[in-house]
């Protein structure tokens, strides 16, 4: 497994970071930072989200920083630029896993059905992110697991403060993976 994705499951969370502003991402993510939380990821959805990006890896050398939200190559390629050192997109867009292949930075796909979550394991991705996880929650991940047990995936979508707890007992795997 990439270091990047060994840092993920020893910390066993990332905390997504969207807000309306550079200012409100990075204050956010100063926050999580002086709470101990090495990992952080910036959505796309964030104005000026490179930016951010760039400013977090220059202030934060040990921070692991990843770029959420990324649907296209060509982003991708500007995420790792700006210092990005894994990817998550809310599907599978073989471009931006190509792009991860390329530079050995780990893309974790967006996943739902079987079927979706075998095509991005086709693409070569090691884990994948169960979206939107409210959905089916606790048992519908076990109940993937069942046939899948070598499936790592992440929860996101509707986890919260009120039922993470229940994720990591109901899914029967510590972090998900």
């Amino acid at each position: 497994m990439n270091a990047s994705l060994d840092r993920i499951v020893q910390v066993g969370v990332i905390p997504i970071i969207r807000a309306p502003s550079v200012e409100s991402a990075l204050r956010i993510s100063e926050v999580l930072i002086q709470a101990g939380i090495p990992i952080i990821e910036v959505t796309f959805t964030v104005p000026d989200a490179l930016k951010v990006i760039r400013q977090l890896r220059g202030a934060f050398p040990e921070l692991l920083i990843g770029a959420g939200t990324v649907v296209e190559g060509a982003a991708a390629r500007h995420a790792i630029d700006a210092g990005a050192e894994f990817l998550v997109s809310v599907v599978a867009p073989p471009e931006v896993i190509a792009v991860g292949r390329q530079t050995s930075i780990p893309v974790i796909p967006g996943a739902f059905t079987p079927s979706e979550i075998m095509a991005a394991l086709t693409l070569g991705v090691e884990v994948v992110k169960l979206f939107p996880a409210s959905v089916g929650g606790p048992g519908y991940l076990r109940a993937l697991q069942e046939p899948l047990p070598s499936l790592r995936a992440i929860p996101t979508g509707g986890v919260d403060s009120a039922n993470v707890h229940e994720w990591f007992v109901k899914s029967g795997r510590k972090f998900n993976f």
